[in-house]
């Protein structure tokens, strides 16, 4: 804690709504029923999915230095499914929502430009310290921080459904599911705040 996330990192994402529970991807793709087959479902769980941080800067200036600061925008990677953290509008139940999963990019030799990056721009994302939102100030591990979306400018959320009861009386078991909503910034508004954590313990420094 305390030392600065720097670029190329693996990070863990960790909900201030529900501690010790992390952003998580499913294995398994959406499957043939559905028009991006090949994305896969966000959720909850005890057991991160660790995302690589990729900061965005233009060619034509100079480098920016790799530490993350308030105010940077960058793409979250999930090496293993070779995915990126996106969110698109879809039309569910006939009511519009903003579907947050990940993307995925498989390289293909025979397509040069699925050797580059993503270029998106619905895999961007502008980091904002919560006290602060994009004040250039450099972002420990541990810091709480917002995630807003950079084509729609709302932010990664975490909503709770199933509070109610059911027709038997019993108590529903609370859903999660990861969203886009628009933030007050209210204390205390922890939907759309999370924690950064590394993937990968360091000593010292973070490099």
């Amino acid at each position: 804690l305390n030392n600065p996330v720097r670029v190329g990192d693996q990070i863990k994402l960790e909900s201030t709504k529900a501690e010790g529970r992390y952003l998580h991807c499913s294995d398994a793709d959406f499957g043939p029923l559905y028009a991006e087959s090949s994305c896969h479902e966000l959720n909850l769980s005890p057991t991160p999915s660790p995302l690589t941080v990729h900061l965005h800067y233009s060619p034509r200036c100079d480098p920016p230095t790799n530490v993350l600061r308030g105010g940077s925008v960058i793409r979250l990677f999930h090496r293993q499914l070779e995915a990126y953290l996106a969110a698109e509008g879809s039309i569910y139940k006939e009511l519009p929502s903003q579907d947050v999963h990940l993307r995925v990019r498989p390289l293909d030799q025979d397509r040069p430009h699925s050797l580059r990056p993503s270029t998106s721009g619905i895999t961007y994302w502008q980091v904002e310290l919560e006290d602060n939102p994009i004040s250039g100030d450099i972002i420990a591990w541990g810091r709480q921080v917002r995630l807003k979306h950079m084509t729609t400018r709302k932010y990664l959320s975490l909503v709770v459904t199933n509070l109610g009861s059911s027709f038997n009386g019993s108590q529903l078991e609370p859903k999660h599911q990861f969203t886009l909503t628009d933030s007050n910034y209210k204390t205390g508004h922890h939907e759309s705040t999370f924690r950064l954590h590394p993937a990968v313990q360091h000593e010292g420094n973070i490099e």
